[in-house]
């Protein structure tokens, strides 16, 4: 600002509105587990150093074993892998 006092910053500014965050999707291949749910495995090369995220039994959707997955990220500990839900089944695999 004009007339600004030496050591204070030039100019200021107030929040107008938060957004929403966006919760975390990433793509992958999904596979299953006897007992249910799965690991899945990021194939994305901006996520593929995140690691294997685990699928919950009931939290894998339309989605088997080798589909191309969208999931979302729920929650992720100290302890065991990180926790994830499938949103979207982008492709089947082939048989």
């Amino acid at each position: 600002m004009p007339g600004a006092e030496p050591g204070e910053p030039a100019y200021t500014g107030r929040v107008i509105k938060l957004l929403p965050r966006r919760k975390t999707q990433v793509l992958g291949i999904f596979r299953t587990d006897p007992r249910g749910g799965g690991p899945y495995h990021a194939i994305d090369k901006k996520n593929v150093n995140r690691g294997e995220l685990s699928v919950g039994p009931g939290d894998e959707g339309a989605a088997r074993h080798g589909d191309l997955v969208a999931v979302e990220v729920l929650r992720t500990g100290r302890l065991g892998l990180p926790a994830a839900k499938v949103r979207e089944r982008a492709r089947r695999r082939r048989q």
